[in-house]
């Protein structure tokens, strides 16, 4: 377990055990720092400790209102991420067949163009790569295959906007491999 203290604007300290510790609101001491002062990652780095490496999500979405809205999310799970948008399932599976891009995570909508959602679940079968199914479909039959080809999780699209935060950030941090970022050690 490594611990980092972070000075902000004299004399305001955070120490926080990063991932771990009591929560409040559902974050912890660290996560609520990152939340609240955006800069701690430059401090981090300033302090010795390696700068987190983003998590790699690759989101197939063809609405633009919704993209925007994951995209806002993101912000504020306190994660880094690099974000790649798929508008439909022809372009995610040219980008899912790159052997030098693979995501830490896929975001999936089943109801995309060209190529629907189940039909990239069946191209290309989660094997290491998680795949979330985040989506406003209710129906039971798409969801029961969706699950039966591989994705770890059916999430359904909250409308108001905090669920909407939480339901992403929830499955960042769910799905997200604890190994894929860099941590601090303990000197």
């Amino acid at each position: 377990m490594g611990f980092i203290t972070v000075a902000w604007a004299d004399p305001l300290l955070v120490e926080a055990t990063i991932g771990y510790g009591p929560r409040l609101n559902g974050l912890t001491v660290w996560e609520m720092a990152l939340k609240q002062f955006p800069r701690v990652g430059v401090l981090r780095e300033k302090s010795g400790f390696p700068p987190l490496k983003p998590v790699a999500i690759l989101l197939i979405e063809d609405n633009p209102g919704d993209t925007r809205m994951v995209e806002e999310a993101l912000k504020a799970c306190s994660v880094p991420v690099q974000l790649t948008v798929a508008a439909d399932g022809e372009t995610a599976l040219s980008l899912l067949k790159k052997e030098d891009a693979k995501p830490d995570l896929v975001i999936l909508d089943l109801n995309i163009p060209k190529v629907s959602g189940i039909s990239v679940l069946e191209q290309f079968p989660p094997k290491e790569t998680p795949i979330v199914v985040f989506s406003s479909t209710w129906g039971q039959t798409e969801i029961n295959r969706a699950l039966a080809l591989g994705a770890r999780e059916v999430v359904h699209k909250p409308i108001d906007m905090q669920a909407f935060i939480d339901a992403v950030c929830g499955i960042v941090h769910k799905w997200v491999p604890g190994d894929t970022r860099s941590a601090p050690t303990e000197s």
